[in-house]
């Protein structure tokens, strides 16, 4: 290895696909009004209101290309842009899939402002000389709320599925695309506990259905990236599951369909 280039054995690459979707709206209003009572005396009035929402989704899919195949990496920067050569074509989706590292997320941000006030003034007097006294009421208000699904979707997309949720610290089954329904694998929790602490109340048994997305699906989830690097067919991913430690339901499975010919992608 030279200080300007290098050679890496057993070098794993990382598709980290992130869209972002956000949305804003805004309402301003700004009334006012004045009022000559008499020609050396007048009143005047403005309120104003405004509220603004902001909604910003970030999912995440983090598919890898796998470790202990050999794959050998030879970077070089000589000059101008520097150069990475991978001994896996990293624009073929069936290099990719449920490998050491990989994983999905699902965050939400959700931010409201509201601002409110009114001023009003008293003016006695001409042009020339006039005495004015008023007042003014201002109220600004900022929320940002924050929400995080993560888990509960990697466990239902490459967690093999199991039909319930139970939050961190319990353990959760690993990303691995493992498609084996029925009771737990080896390796994967099968909360004897379940029905106690947090859970009373709720009954088991606690089974697997199957990854959404097993790992011998995941190419067809992916298509040849115009950068030379594979990108995720995001429409055609099984949605995110709205989860809670209390659900039992499982998400609808889902399996590989062909990519429209106009997809929306983004990698980050």
């Amino acid at each position: 290895m030279r200080g300007d280039r290098g050679t890496f054995a057993n070098a794993q690459f990382f598709n980290e696909f992130r869209p972002y979707t956000e949305t804003t709206k805004l309402v301003s209003i700004n009334p006012g009004g004045e009022w000559e009572i008499s020609p050396t005396f007048k009143a005047s009035l403005q309120a104003n209101y405004a509220r603004s929402t902001f909604h910003r989704e970030s999912p995440t899919v983090g598919l890898t290309t796998p470790l202990g195949v050999g794959n050998t990496v030879t970077y070089s920067n000589t000059g101008g842009i520097p150069t990475i050569q991978s001994g896996l074509d990293l624009n073929d989706p069936a290099n990719f899939g449920w490998n050491a590292g990989s994983r999905v997320g699902i965050q939400d941000e959700r931010r409201l402002n509201k601002s409110k006030g009114a001023r009003g003034d008293l003016t006695w007097g001409g042009k020339a000389l006039n005495l004015k006294i008023g007042g003014a009421f201002d109220d600004v208000s900022r929320r940002i709320r924050g929400f995080d699904n993560s888990q509960a979707w990697q466990n239902a997309v490459c967690g093999n599925n199991p039909n319930v949720f139970v939050a961190s610290p319990n353990t959760q089954p690993p990303c691995a695309g493992l498609d084996a329904p029925g009771a737990a694998p080896a390796g994967y929790p099968s909360y004897p506990g379940y029905g106690t602490g947090a859970t009373t109340g709720l009954a088991g048994p606690v089974s697997y259905g199957g990854s959404l997305v097993p790992n011998a699906a995941v190419p067809g989830y992916l298509k040849p990236g115009p950068a030379g690097f594979v990108t995720v067919d995001w429409p055609a991913l099984p949605p995110p599951p709205t989860m809670t430690a209390s659900t039992t339901r499982r998400p609808r499975r889902v399996r590989p369909t062909p990519a429209p010919a106009a997809v929306r992608s983004a990698r980050s």
